[in-house]
């Protein structure tokens, strides 16, 4: 793990993903069997941060990332829901074992750290999404996988 300057010019936390998981994941596809047509997908996306200090089970403090991801098509020629597929995911990041809870908590509240972080996270999930999404038998090329 090594140490880089935040735009504040402090010297920033370094983190390590230790964790990747899905939560939750549910999703519907009405096309099956009904000759789909073209479809609108849209996409959401939430993007949730936490710090977390150490507890009897670890000496370090954590931050940990939640993304809920959202596909949703709707046909286009009568706009009726045709697809949906959501997925809740965390990545869960160690911290030197130096660092208070204070001091990340402080780190957190910047931009660019929390940037860095969802950034390692997102496209894992945004991955795990898609091939839902092609496995419902959806062309997914156009999807978006980054920030």
């Amino acid at each position: 793990m090594a140490k880089r300057k935040s735009a504040a010019n402090q010297t920033a936390i370094a983190t390590q993903l230790a964790r990747f998981v899905l939560i939750s994941l549910d999703g519907q596809n009405d096309l099956v069997g009904s000759g789909t047509g073209r479809i609108d997908i849209r996409h959401e996306s939430q993007i949730d941060l936490e710090t977390i200090s150490p507890d009897k089970d670890t000496s370090y403090c954590r931050v940990v990332v939640r993304i809920r991801l959202k596909f949703s098509g709707r046909r286009e020629k009568d706009e009726s829901d045709a697809v949906s597929v959501e997925g809740i995911y965390e990545g869960r990041f160690m911290v030197q074992p130096d660092v208070g809870i204070a001091a990340l908590d402080a780190q957190a509240a910047d931009e660019q750290f929390q940037y860095g972080l969802a950034a390692q996270v997102y496209p894992l999930a945004a991955n795990h999404l898609k091939d839902q999404l092609q496995m419902m038998g959806l062309t997914t090329r156009h999807i978006p996988i980054g920030i």
